[in-house]
C-alpha cells in the first residue's frame, strides 16, 4: 500500500530493465581513483556502461575458452 501522498502508480513508474533478464544484484568493485573519477564523470550512464562491459568481458572469455574461469 502505497504511503498517504504518494504515488498510487509506483510500481508503473518504477525502473524497468532494459534486457530480458532482471536485473536483481549488486556488485561491489575495488577501483583506482582515476577509473571511479571516470564512472563518476558519465553520470546516469555509469550502471549502464558497466553492465555492458562486464557483459562484453564475460563474452570475450566463453569465445576464449569455452567455459567461464571459475576460482579454485
Amino acid at each position: 500500500m502505497p504511503r498517504p501522498g504518494g504515488n498510487p502508480d509506483l510500481y508503473k513508474s518504477g525502473f524497468q530493465a532494459a534486457g530480458d533478464e532482471p536485473i536483481i544484484h549488486t556488485f561491489n568493485v575495488k577501483l583506482a581513483e582515476s577509473m571511479k573519477t571516470k564512472l563518476d564523470s558519465m553520470g546516469k550512464r555509469k550502471s549502464e556502461f558497466v553492465r555492458r562491459a562486464i557483459a562484453k568481458a564475460l563474452d570475450e572469455l566463453d569465445k576464449k575458452s569455452g567455459e567461464t574461469p571459475t576460482d579454485n
